[in-house]
């Protein structure tokens, strides 16, 4: 790949800054008149104040990210993309005796801003965060069965993964094999179906592993579980697989409800052990009778913010939802809290919920038992990139 084949773009100072902190975002306010010239998705050499190259990125038009970095230094080697997508899939394969849901290209962490590859079996699922983004997403379609012959895709749907703000639909295209609305995936034992075409994060939540392997550990004979926000249900079928007898889950939407009940035939599980209740988590919680207690509870909202200003009244949801729920945890129980709201930090967050059982408990009876690290196909994103790592998930316990 030769620098030449891309528009040059001169960074102001602030830009400069951020791409030198390795950051990989420029916002559309920090750009200059210059833009107006380039075509959505144009590839560019982002060259700094004193005219030296400094990282090469991609043009979205129309998205609050006007430029997305995928490479920071002055030279980009040929055969830049499948070298990269090579080295970046082989570091997934040993997941793969593991589980056959794998995420293979985790978007800026990879390399490969704002695309993400899901692996489901043989069927791998590109997702791609913005419309100037589709070439590279199409483009990493094209190279993933030559650059990772070792994960044996057969089959790859690209799609967009989200409607909102200036995001214009593209329809979903299959670029190799044939894809299916449903494929089914196994994981601990279990058995899910996976919506690729329609679901939520490419149909299943892979950066939820690790809670659910921790829950696979559990040993939840007679015990009674309230899984909040359970989407398709897996807690809820590990739950029952590692001994409960009942589980209460609530999820909104109409068709996660639907595949939760297609995994709970698909793995033959008594369906009098589960209560699904379709409804907003945040309005069932506070109709639910002060009697009814349970052993483990599951919290896992959707995301609360998606601005700084927002991130005061999404702290005092986390601890208005943690009060209503806690409230209904018997004695000596755990509970697991996800939060998946990027600009939540670690602290604030942890005050919210500690203010909760607090309220629920007294002083000095709650310990976090353990920090579920983020699982090896996400990974961490680097130092000056703090909004990559968004997924916090903490096992808690009120024994005091």
């Amino acid at each position: 790949m030769r620098t030449e084949h891309f528009r040059r773009y001169q960074l102001n100072k602030q830009t400069s800054a951020t791409v030198a902190k390795r950051h990989p975002w420029i916002y559309s306010g920090q750009m200059s008149t210059a833009v107006e010239t380039f075509q959505d998705s144009e590839m560019l050499r982002l060259v700094d104040t004193d005219n030296k190259t400094v990282g090469f990125g991609i043009y979205c038009k129309d998205d609050r990210i006007a430029i997305r970095v995928f490479h920071f230094g002055e030279q980009i080697r040929n055969r830049f993309f499948f070298k990269r997508l090579r080295e970046v899939v082989e570091k997934r394969l040993e997941l793969m005796p593991q589980t056959d849901a794998i995420r293979l290209v985790n978007g800026e962490i990879d390399g490969f801003p704002g695309v993400t590859v899901d692996r489901y079996g043989s069927t791998a699922v590109v997702l791609y965060y913005a419309t100037g983004l589709y070439p590279l997403a199409r483009m990493v379609s094209m190279l993933l069965p030559h650059a990772a012959e070792m994960a044996q895709i057969s089959n790859i749907l690209v799609r967009p993964a989200t409607k909102t703000g200036q995001f214009i639909e593209i329809p979903p295209r299959i670029t190799r094999g044939s894809v299916e609305k449903e494929l089914i995936i196994e994981e601990f034992g279990l058995k899910y179906s996976v919506d690729v075409r329609g679901g939520q994060k490419g149909g299943f939540f892979l950066d939820l592993r690790g809670a659910r392997r921790y829950l696979s550990g559990l040993n939840l004979s007679g015990m009674r579980v309230l899984n909040l926000f359970a989407y398709t249900g897996a807690f809820s079928l590990i739950a029952v697989k590692q001994g409960a007898k009942e589980v209460y889950s609530v999820e909104q939407s109409q068709l996660a409800c639907k595949t939760f009940m297609r995994n709970i035939a698909l793995n033959g599980q008594d369906l009098e052990k589960h209560k699904l209740i379709q409804a907003d988590v945040f309005d069932w919680i506070e109709t639910l009778p002060a009697q009814e207690k349970f052993d483990l509870i599951l919290i896992d909202p959707p995301s609360l913010a998606t601005k700084d200003s927002q991130i005061p009244t999404a702290l005092n949801k986390m601890e208005s939802l943690h009060l209503s729920a806690l409230k209904h945890l018997n004695a000596d129980s755990q509970w697991i809290s996800c939060s998946c709201t990027r600009r939540l930090e670690r602290e604030p967050l942890l005050q919210s919920i500690g203010k909760a059982s607090k309220t629920c408990f007294g002083k000095g009876r709650t310990k976090i038992v353990e920090e579920i690290p983020v699982e090896p196909d996400h990974g961490l994103a680097p130092k000056g990139f703090t909004e990559g790592n968004y997924l916090q998930v903490f096992v808690f316990t009120n024994a005091g």
